[in-house]
């Protein structure tokens, strides 16, 4: 039922339901833990994921991988890096799941550098990234303006790795372009990869041409969201500005 209630949407209602078992001091097992974990993890629910903690401690399975995984990411999604460090630290084995985990801890608390130097010591422990943990090295760089340093690692998860980039990929390095005001480079990339089919995408650079002041850049974004749901009022919006922008400067 815990699972049930979680994957469904309902991670109060999972959480409420652990709460109860444990009143009844029936006892969970690692996946159980590992659910109820990541439906704090989803809500922020740092109070509740702590508690559960204490059980974990209680039931002496804190060396347990899954559980400590879900730990790590419980702890990250919740913007906690002190706890989540230290339950890395004591953990026995880490795998792909942990580094990544705290990857995303690390560029949550604004740690970039460190995020970064985690990947390489990941590798140093014998642990190749995936393309999750990609995911995350790339968002790292495109929060903190780190252009250069995100084409690198982009170009090295499909040249050292061979990681098929993924819709998120794309994502993160058009977020990453546009973030630095580099409009034209980010479209090049949205108009011949996945991102072109990507609502979020255009977005991302819809925002940064009003920041930036790109009307024809700007109306091209706005046109192709409309294109995928003409029902949302922004892209019209931006649009109504853009034209009124083109036709002051006409004038």
């Amino acid at each position: 039922m815990i699972a049930t209630y979680a994957e469904h949407g309902y991670e109060k209602m999972s959480v409420h339901l652990f709460q109860q078992l444990q009143k009844e001091m029936i006892k969970l097992d690692p996946v159980a833990l590992t659910v109820v974990l990541g439906a704090c993890a989803t809500i922020s629910a740092l109070a509740w994921g702590r508690i559960i903690h204490y059980s974990i401690i209680a039931s002496a399975l804190e060396a347990d991988l899954m559980v400590g995984n879900a730990l790590l990411d419980m702890y990250a999604k919740c913007g906690n890096l002190e706890d989540g460090l230290l339950v890395f630290e004591q953990m026995p084995f880490h795998d792909v799941v942990s580094w990544t985990a705290m990857i995303s801890a690390y560029n949550q608390a604004g740690y970039a550098h460190k995020a970064l130097q985690l990947l390489a010591e990941m590798q140093d422990d014998m642990v190749m990234p995936n393309a999750v943990t990609f995911v995350n090295i790339l968002a790292t760089c495109s929060h903190e303006g780190m252009v250069e340093e995100g084409v690198f690692y982009f170009c090295f998860l499909l040249h050292k790795f061979a990681i098929t980039p993924t819709l998120q990929h794309y994502g993160c390095l058009v977020d990453l372009f546009v973030r630095a005001g580099r409009l034209e480079e980010g479209e090049i990339l949205i108009n011949n990869t996945e991102a072109y089919d990507s609502v979020v995408a255009w977005q991302a650079l819809l925002g940064a041409c009003k920041i930036h002041f790109d009307v024809d850049c700007g109306i091209r974004s706005a046109e192709r969201i409309i294109d995928f749901n003409p029902e949302l009022s922004a892209p019209y919006l931006a649009l109504s500005d853009f034209y009124g922008e083109k036709e002051f400067c006409v004038c």
